[in-house]
């Protein structure tokens, strides 16, 4: 568990994102062929993408008006 305080001594931008925070949460669980559900918050076409490469899956809420939809999702 990761308790959110904003920015935290020690940490990177980067680090403070949402895919990464996901990352670091299912990274016991790498290459065994989990699935992994998030909110709209954590969800992007990115995490997708980074999951997929360790053989894991993503079920996610996901706003339309997000960067990097594809077009033919959005309908």
């Amino acid at each position: 568990m990761e308790v959110y305080a904003d920015k935290q001594e020690g940490t990177t931008p980067e680090s403070r994102e949402p895919r990464e925070v996901v990352k670091r949460h299912v990274a016991p669980i790498k290459d065994i062929g989990r699935n992994v559900t998030t909110d709209r918050f954590y969800t992007s076409v990115e995490l997708v993408e980074d999951l997929y490469e360790r053989k894991m899956t993503l079920v996610g809420t996901m706003k339309n008006n997000r960067k990097h939809i594809p077009e033919e999702l959005k309908p």
